[in-house]
């Protein structure tokens, strides 16, 4: 018997027992909800004013909301590969979007399989599906080419759940693409432009290249306003789409026995010279995330906490929610406790930094991301940063402060309670602080060596796919 197999029967042998924190009543649904490229800051229970989003605030106001939950990568397969595996990139070797989950490695969707849960998969894109790795362990998964709109994928998803039968538990994920570039909001939730401002009802980068190419290479302030207009309006749209999914939990009373999740894999930043971009930035707009947990009755509500999280987080949290063991492969921390309380420490100290990290191919970064936005000089006056090629960034991430640093030399220090947008380096005004994170970072590093898979040769569809999306 394998490792894998050896384990997956000790799992299976614990929820027949009922061991767990849910004890041996009758386990609860569980829906995971991924937004593609989603910042925190836009939704309106993170304080955003230029979106609407309603049904975020009830799954706030009924559940957790963790103000500082970061990705460990900025990059969709490598993220969406932690959540399901409680594992970080430099554990599991998903550290690009062409990389596939080795088969060794035991994934959530597994775990409730084997627990007895029926479990579906409805995506955005079909690169998270079978070919990512990150799948295995759903019986159903909905991915087609192209970009289905957040209200298909949660039509599929809805569907599914309806075919179930009245006694079946569920694993439900459902995974949208939306507020990825390109931005082209459907029509009730495109915005009206600003008088005087740019007409624009959707912009990708052919586009944007364009627009800069006809002003000497320069985007100018109001064009980047009408471009935030319409990313803030592709999150109207998920939002709106997320109310579909829980008012089929609410018609068929399932709100009450479901725990409910709303995160993201990353963000996008909007700013500080990474305009419209994420896989190369570790400003916050592309590493900080959502995280909301709603499970009524047993997670409390109403609840904002402050101590840093990150994905590994999630599948553990999970696991620990319905009753069920997690394997010993999953590196999380349970969320937590037994009454619903947050389990885990707001503080400064080694366990309240989350490690984050960009590793690309020096030659993918080089030949490729480049030529996506090329002609574009500058954004609303700020110069547009190239890309890290042959670099390698990793960070850590508190609730209050991060720290940056480079292969290649070079460290940065921002202080997040005062300078949220991380516009002034603080390194060279904290040398001790920046020795203590530097000596952090390297113990990290050393525990957690990183694992370089074998890329293989991408099949002609992922090539596309990932060329459409303007990954390659």
């Amino acid at each position: 018997m394998t490792v894998r197999a050896r384990a997956l029967a000790v799992l299976a042998a614990a929820a027949l027992a009922g061991c767990g924190l849910g004890g041996p009543e009758r386990r609860p649904n569980v829906v995971l909800i991924t937004v593609d490229t989603l910042r925190a800051d836009h939704l309106s229970p993170y304080g955003a004013a230029a979106t609407r989003t309603p049904h975020a605030e009830r799954l706030a106001a009924e559940g957790t909301l963790f103000e500082n939950a970061a990705a460990p990568m900025p990059t969709t397969r490598p993220s969406h590969a932690t959540l399901f595996t409680g594992r970080h990139p430099r554990q599991h070797g998903v550290t690009d979007n062409h990389l596939m989950l080795p088969d060794e490695e035991l994934t959530l969707a597994e775990v409730f399989r084997e627990a007895g849960y029926r479990t579906g998969a409805f995506l955005g894109v079909s690169f998270l599906g079978h070919s990512s790795g990150i799948a295995q362990g759903f019986e159903q998964v909905g991915a087609s080419p192209g970009r289905p709109p957040a209200s298909k994928v949660v039509e599929r998803a809805v569907r599914w759940l309806r075919r179930l039968e009245p006694d079946d538990r569920f694993f439900l994920w459902v995974h949208v693409f939306d507020p990825h570039m390109d931005y082209a909001p459907p029509p009730m939730f495109l915005p009206p432009p600003a008088a005087g401002g740019p007409d624009l009802e959707a912009v990708g980068w052919p586009r944007l290249r364009r627009l800069a190419l006809r002003n000497d290479g320069a985007l100018d302030e109001a064009t980047l306003d009408r471009v935030r207009q319409l990313y803030a309006g592709e999150v109207d749209a998920v939002d709106a789409a997320l109310g579909m999914l829980l008012l089929e939990l609410d018609e068929r009373k399932l709100a009450e026995e479901t725990v409910t999740v709303l995160t993201a894999d990353h963000g996008e930043c909007l700013e500080g010279g990474y305009f419209f971009r994420h896989g190369d930035c570790l400003r916050d707009g592309a590493v900080r995330v959502p995280l909301i947990v709603r499970y009524p009755g047993r997670v409390r509500a109403g609840v904002r906490a402050a101590a840093p999280v990150e994905h590994m987080d999630v599948a553990p949290t999970l696991l620990a929610l319905a009753g069920l063991e997690a394997p010993a492969s999953f590196a999380g921390r349970r969320l937590f406790g037994r009454r619903g309380a947050v389990a885990v420490e707001d503080g400064e100290g080694p366990e309240g930094y989350s490690l984050v990290q960009l590793h690309v191919s020096a030659e993918r970064l080089a030949g490729n991301r480049p030529a996506i936005w090329r002609g574009i000089e500058s954004v609303g006056g700020v110069p547009m940063l190239p890309p890290p090629a042959g670099v390698e960034h990793l960070a850590l991430r508190g609730g209050r402060w991060k720290y940056i640093a480079r292969s290649a030399g070079g460290e940065e220090l921002y202080d997040l309670a005062a300078d949220p947008e991380e516009t002034r380096d603080l390194a060279a005004e904290e040398p001790r602080r920046v020795r203590e994170l530097r000596a952090e970072l390297r113990r990290r590093t050393e525990a957690m060596p990183l694992r370089v898979l074998d890329p293989g040769e991408l099949s002609p569809e992922l090539r596309r796919e990932l060329e459409g999306l303007g990954y390659l």
